[in-house]
């Protein structure tokens, strides 16, 4: 039997993208479906995505592959639209680094923050057009196919829809959707938990699958309880991510 054919994730996210004097930004319309379920607040990993895009599309032309990426959200509440708003810090002849404002609805003062840094490798073709497609018709977790295991051990199967298409590994934002999903997961459905901050470290492709991410508590306090999450490709034994990541409550995430 043949698999069912589905677009690719970021199609589905409607998100729309421009430039505008001499910035790259990146605009999502939010539908429940990219929010932790009972909190309307969204997932961390969605806003991981749209930084990887607003940082990754400035006005010269798309870089890859990503290196690091981190989102750093300071105020939590639920929102119909989010918009990133990217400058470049560093284009030199190995890296560019690039950091965005993260807004609102038509909220003046952002949200959060992002970083991105990626090797400065110019994507052939022409620019990355605008999208606008959607909608987004489950939830991000199942979206990806992701399967939990065990409280903090979630894994997913690479599929053509979620890859990096300059270079079949596993597209970055969806690598740190599942680092969210493990870490959040090690606290159990009694409680919802929410990430407020993520930093990964990209360490290699995904050549062969499944992709599993392994969340360990490191402590707790006032911010929240810290969290490392490891990436493996299972079917070769290689690291393909490290997260580290601040877990709230979502009643005082979203306080």
């Amino acid at each position: 039997m043949q698999a069912e054919q589905f677009p690719h994730l970021l199609a589905e996210l409607g998100w729309e993208h421009s430039v505008v004097d001499g910035l790259s930004e990146v605009r999502v319309e939010v539908v429940e479906e990219m929010t932790v379920p009972g909190t309307g607040l969204l997932r961390i990993g969605l806003l991981a995505i749209v930084v990887d895009l607003a940082t990754g599309q400035p006005a010269t032309g798309s870089v890859t592959p990503t290196i690091d990426l981190s989102v750093h959200v300071v105020r939590h509440r639920p929102l119909g639209s989010v918009r990133a708003v990217s400058r470049v810090l560093k284009a030199g002849a190995t890296l560019f680094v690039a950091d965005c404002l993260l807004y609102g609805d038509d909220d003046p003062e952002p949200f959060g923050t992002g970083l991105a840094t990626f090797m400065n490798r110019p994507v052939p073709g022409p620019r990355t057009p605008q999208r606008r497609a959607g909608p987004l018709g489950r939830p991000l977790a199942e979206r990806i196919g992701a399967t939990q295991l065990a409280p903090g051990v979630v894994e997913l199967t690479p599929a053509d829809e979620l890859a990096n298409p300059h270079h079949g590994t596993v597209q970055g934002g969806v690598t740190a959707l599942l680092g969210e999903l493990a870490a959040a997961s090690l606290f159990g459905d009694a409680e919802p938990h929410v990430v407020t901050d993520l930093d990964i470290r990209y360490l290699g492709r995904v050549k062969a699958g499944p992709v599993r991410a392994t969340a360990r508590r490191v402590t707790g306090g006032r911010g929240g309880e810290a969290v490392t999450v490891e990436v493996v490709d299972v079917g070769t034994g290689r690291p393909v991510a490290h997260l580290s990541t601040a877990c709230l409550p979502a009643a005082r995430a979203g306080g």
